[in-house]
């Protein structure tokens, strides 16, 4: 039997996936004393995560920033007066102080 561990190192952004092989190991038969890990394989296997873990965290902190997505940057919501590029947006509905909504401008 072969036994492969893999770590999925997902970036803060979701812009990407990294998938490392970090650990494998063959049991030839199955016995009351191969069941499961044992103890050095249990550290080996420990030691391989946290060296892929370091790594991919290493070579993140010394990469140059990646641009923000061009949607951080657009407004989220319609100005409250309206514009020359906007004339519309007076006619939007509009939370008063009371908590009633309004429609149209208030001045």
């Amino acid at each position: 039997m072969k036994i492969t561990v893999q770590v999925v190192l997902h970036a803060d952004d979701d812009t990407q996936t990294v998938v490392r092989e970090a650990f494998t190991l063959n049991r030839e038969t199955l016995a009351p004393d191969t069941l499961g890990l044992q103890l050095q394989e249990a550290k080996d296997l420990l030691a391989a995560v946290q060296d892929t873990v370091v790594a991919n965290q290493v070579t993140t902190a010394l990469s140059p920033p990646r641009s923000r997505a061009r949607t951080a940057h657009t407004p989220r919501c319609r100005p409250a007066s309206p514009t020359l590029s906007n004339p519309g947006a007076a006619d939007a509905p509009r939370l008063t102080a009371r908590g009633s909504v309004s429609v149209g401008v208030t001045r």
